[in-house]
């Protein structure tokens, strides 16, 4: 009887026109149907129904039940990675067991110290639950560094067709995700497409909707060395890109103070052009790289992005060992990622999505929070594995940043 009453009740309840121009603002700053109605007039509105509702429905105190116990949306499964897998069985039981331990769990802290994983939501309302139990919310952010926002438009999906020399489109609302808030750097990368106008349109102020005219935007040239490009991937369009353009938005004019850059040596923070960039071959031990049947339960239904029909006399998917693929085919190197951290000053960082934790990794080295956006479940739990495995990895090499004198 209740959910018929409650559906009656919802039916009748019908917005008209007049309340057009209120949904047409709400739209600008989010597209979720849950963000939408969080939003006044709707909210007040539905609030005013469920109370109605509740009042047609209400039992006598009798008959009510105890409430359950709320269920906590932002928790996650704990993470952990196994030294078995790591060393094989052999080298555990062996007689540097225990110090094989003890470093395999100070690797594992490392990751949870610096790295915060979390799953993408499509709702901004709960994107923003999860963010305020992260780095985000509890790092300190001081007068000389800022929170540095990453959306890399080449990797925060996968084109379905022909993902090795296709980019996934833009998808505006999914950037909706990232706000300004402020002393908040955003940088988005392009991909060398004209994507500015939609860049722009996706910064609005997250209450009401309204245009920021306080928004600033910076054109920063990205040039890689084209041998490392054309190593990994076949041309675009008849010629090899060798740039792309990253775009800084900022609340207010961007105040970069001048130095040296620290891992890109040509010119300084000033300079309107960062490189050259060395990007990774897919064959190289730097990239992530898993089986092509588990790749798809990485990415999820959202990770994969509808781009048309596979183009005509396109090169074949590149083909690594043991049916491998890598986790994203235009995925950027560690040291770029060192290099924004150091040129921008920040002091916690939020990337959507990592997809092969490369953002991560350079975040561990430089002792910087960070915020990591994934996929899926599955994809969090493996990129887990997949950073302690690579700081372990950083422990053995000597004169790196975190290199263990004591690890046999």
């Amino acid at each position: 009887m209740e959910s018929i009453s409650a559906f009656l009740a919802r039916q009748v309840a019908i917005f008209s026109a007049d309340l057009d121009p209120q949904l047409k603002q709400a739209l600008k700053s989010c597209t979720a149907p849950k963000d939408i109605m969080s939003k006044e007039p709707f909210e007040g509105m539905l609030r005013e129904i469920d109370e109605l509702i509740e009042q047609l429905c209400k039992k006598p105190a009798a008959e009510v039940a105890e409430p359950p116990a709320p269920v906590a949306t932002t928790a996650t499964a704990p993470l952990g990675s196994s030294l078995d897998t790591l060393l094989g069985q052999e080298h555990v039981a062996g007689e540097h067991g225990e110090t094989f331990e003890k470093f395999f769990q100070e690797a594992t802290e490392t990751v949870d110290k610096f790295v915060k994983l979390i799953v993408d939501h499509s709702s901004v309302g709960d994107f923003k639950s999860v963010l305020e139990h992260s780095a985000l919310a509890s790092a300190a952010v001081g007068p000389e560094s800022r929170s540095l926002l990453i959306y890399d438009t080449k990797n925060v999906g996968e084109a379905s067709a022909q993902p090795h020399i296709r980019l996934p489109n833009f998808r505006a609302a999914h950037l909706k995700k990232d706000q300004l808030e402020g002393n908040d750097t955003v940088l988005v990368l392009d991909g060398n497409r004209y994507i500015a106008p939609g860049i722009m349109s996706a910064f609005t102020k997250v209450s009401s909707g309204d245009n920021m005219d306080e928004k600033c935007r910076q054109e920063i040239c990205i040039y890689y060395q084209e041998q490392t490009v054309r190593a990994r991937k076949c041309r675009s369009r008849g010629i090899v890109d060798t740039h792309e353009t990253m775009h800084v938005v900022t609340c207010g004019s961007l105040n970069m103070p001048s130095k040296e850059r620290a891992v890109y040596t040509t010119g300084t923070t000033m300079s309107s052009t960062l490189g050259p960039v060395q990007v990774e071959k897919y064959e190289a031990a730097a990239t992530w790289k898993v089986e092509e049947s588990v790749k798809s339960k990485l990415l999820g239904p959202a990770g994969k992005v509808l781009s048309g029909g596979g183009l005509p006399d396109a090169p074949e998917k590149p083909t690594l060992e043991h049916n491998m693929t890598v986790m994203t085919f235009h995925g950027m190197p560690v040291p770029f990622y060192e290099e924004l951290m150091h040129s921008y000053q920040a002091g916690v960082v939020y990337h959507a999505l990592d997809v092969d934790g490369a953002c991560a990794k350079a975040a561990i080295k430089r002792k910087t929070s960070c915020v990591s956006v994934v996929h899926t479940e599955e994809h969090r739990r493996r990129l887990h594995d997949h950073l302690v495995h690579w700081v372990w990895q950083q422990f053995l090499e000597t004169g790196g940043d975190l290199f263990q004198v004591g690890l046999p």
